[in-house]
């Protein structure tokens, strides 16, 4: 703020000062006038009026009133990355009361669907390793039945 008013005021005295140059104020001796009357017609003909206040301190205040709408140039997703997966959507905002069971956020379901066939698959093969284990078993027995 001290710098604009020190613009203000520098401004209004080099105004000042290359008017008295010029012999546009009154009671300037200009250097290239000559006489008097010369002086008084040059400041008739040339300048229009100037005024000369005395610097004040002042707040400026700068705003701007405009209407219209706000597009931006380009659009990015911000989303963070939990434990490799994307949230695509929020359903609470911050500050937001939820309980117990709400859902707050939905993330990318395509990792979670590949992740969940790959674990239904390795139970199959489990379940698979498990029935061949109990067959296994029931064999071993009935082998140690017809050896005793």
């Amino acid at each position: 703020m001290n710098r604009k008013v020190m613009t203000v005021v520098l401004l209004a005295l080099a105004t000042a000062g290359a008017a008295y140059y010029k012999g546009l104020l009154p009671g300037a001796l200009a250097p290239h006038a000559t006489t008097a009357t010369s002086s008084a017609t040059a400041l008739a003909d040339a300048a229009p009026m100037i005024s000369v206040v005395k610097a004040q301190r002042a707040d400026f205040r700068e705003t701007v009133l405009v209407s219209g709408n706000l597009v931006a140039r380009e659009e990015i997703l911000v989303a963070p990355e939990i434990e490799g997966l994307r949230v695509v959507e929020l359903f609470a905002d911050e500050g937001s009361k939820v309980k117990k069971g709400d859902v707050l956020a939905r993330l990318v379901s395509e990792q979670l669907d590949a992740q969940l066939a790959q674990n239904d698959a390795s139970q199959a093969r489990s379940i698979a390793a498990i029935a061949q284990a109990d067959s296994q078993i029931v064999q071993a027995k009935a082998d140690r039945k017809s050896v005793v």
